[in-house]
Formats: structure tokens, C-alpha cells, sequence
């Protein structure tokens, strides 16, 4: 990585050689390279695009407006594109991810058919397990609920809340508004398989299915990618710059 200190050391001779175009070069080559990475989430209307920039942890700013906008398409040009698609790729994003160099997302892959070329990931279940832990008296209802016969218990919210088991229809309610009907059916699933499983190895469960350390680790991994290009750039105009008479 290049030496900041010794970048403005080269640049302060430059100006004071009166090299004026030469430190302008320097000057802009040390801008970008210095610059923060700009990721940007992007997608068309309702894919859930402020939910996965909150999963992820990402600055608000990074949504851009919906794809399919009446007003336009967003001008893609981060450093980082994280493009969110729920259900089957529509016209829309095809023309958008004709660039092939975005990163998909999958949102809401607990309702939908998994795509082969996109990561899946179920946002709301990523913010919930993000910001919440399950209470002992949580963990007792849903073992209680795991072990009810009923095959439509989790087929939608008005059923869980409707159906005639142990676990009180306010206790059932709480669990909706934490985990969402995503994150019930997975705990359901695994405490019906695993009955001891602990609160924590619960949460785990949940942060698995969620998706949201893979789509992590692609972003992250994209990050890297960007700031060495930028670091290559700024080699390159520094041989440049080394090159003029």
C-alpha cells in the first residue's frame, strides 16, 4: 500500500517545482485512492432493499431508488453493487445486470424458488436475529409449539395466531412481532428435530438460515477487490507521473 506521508511529500515538491500539472494528477490519483468505497443496493421496487442495507449494516445512503422507477434508473457506479431480486429475475433487472458486475442477492428466499446464480438471504430474519436474543419463556413456547401436530401452524400469521394450541395467542403474537413467521417456522423445524437445542444454538439456527454472513463476506470480499484496484490505479499514474520530463 502506498505511503500517505510520503505521497504528500512527492505532491508538496511537485507544487513547489511549479509542476502544476503534474501535481494536479497526483492530487486526483490520491483523492480516489483515499476515498471510501461506495456500496450501493439497488433493485426494483418491494424487493426488500432497506431491510437487506439494515441487515447488512450499511450506511442508509447506499439504497439507491427502485429500478423500475417511473422518474428512471438509478445510475449504478459504486464501487460495490449488491442488487436485490425477490422471486424470478423480471425484465427489469435483466437490463440492469446486463453489466455482470453486481453481486445478487436473493431476498425473501423462504417464500420463493432459489435462484442458481444469486445469494440467498432472508432479511428480515437477518435484522431480527441481529438485534434480539430468545428469552427463556420464548424458547419454552416455541419447544411447545414444535411439538403441536398441526401442518398449517406457520403457513401464514392469521393461522399461527388462530390455531387451538398450549401457547397463548399474546405469547404467539410477541413471537410474530420478534422473529417473523420466517424465523418460527425454522426454530419450529429444528427444535421439532433437536428438542435440547439451547436459546443460543437456536439463534444460531436462525442466523444460518438468515443468509446474511455469506452476503457479508461477498460484500466484504467485493470491498477488498475494489480498494486494490484503486491502489493499482494510483501505481499506475504514479509510474506515469514518474515518466514525464
Amino acid at each position: 500500500m502506498p505511503n500517505f506521508d510520503e505521497l504528500n511529500r512527492v505532491l508538496d515538491a511537485a507544487r513547489a517545482a511549479g509542476a502544476t500539472t503534474t501535481a494536479e494528477a497526483l492530487q486526483n490519483a490520491i483523492t480516489q485512492w483515499r476515498a471510501p468505497v461506495r456500496v450501493q443496493v439497488t433493485g426494483r421496487a418491494g424487493v426488500g432493499k432497506s431491510t437487506v442495507v439494515e441487515a447488512l449494516g450499511l450506511a442508509a445512503g447506499s439504497e439507491t431508488g427502485p429500478i423500475d422507477s417511473v422518474d428512471g434508473e438509478p445510475v449504478l457506479d459504486g464501487d460495490v453493487v449488491v442488487y436485490v431480486v425477490a422471486g424470478t429475475i423480471q425484465p427489469a433487472d435483466e437490463s440492469a445486470l446486463a453489466a455482470g458486475h453486481a453481486l445478487v442477492v436473493q431476498n425473501k428466499v423462504d417464500t420463493v424458488d432459489t435462484l442458481a446464480d444469486a445469494m440467498p438471504m432472508i432479511a428480515t430474519l437477518a435484522r431480527a436475529v441481529a438485534n434480539h436474543r430468545f428469552t427463556e419463556s420464548e424458547l419454552g413456547a416455541l419447544r411447545s409449539l414444535a411439538a403441536a401436530t398441526d401442518p398449517t401452524l406457520t403457513l401464514s400469521a392469521e393461522l399461527f395466531l388462530a390455531a387451538d394450541v398450549a401457547v397463548d395467542t399474546g405469547m404467539r403474537r410477541a413471537l410474530l412481532d420478534r422473529w417473523q413467521l420466517a424465523g418460527i417456522r425454522i426454530a419450529l423445524r429444528a427444535l421439532a428435530a433437536t428438542p435440547g437445542l439451547s436459546a443460543a444454538e437456536l439463534r444460531e439456527r436462525l442466523v444460518a438460515a438468515a443468509g446474511v454472513r455469506a452476503v457479508r463476506a461477498g460484500v466484504s470480499e467485493r470491498i477488498e477487490t475494489a480498494r486494490d484496484a484503486r491502489e493499482r490505479r494510483l501505481r499506475d499514474e504514479l509510474e506515469r507521473i514518474a515518466a514525464r520530463p
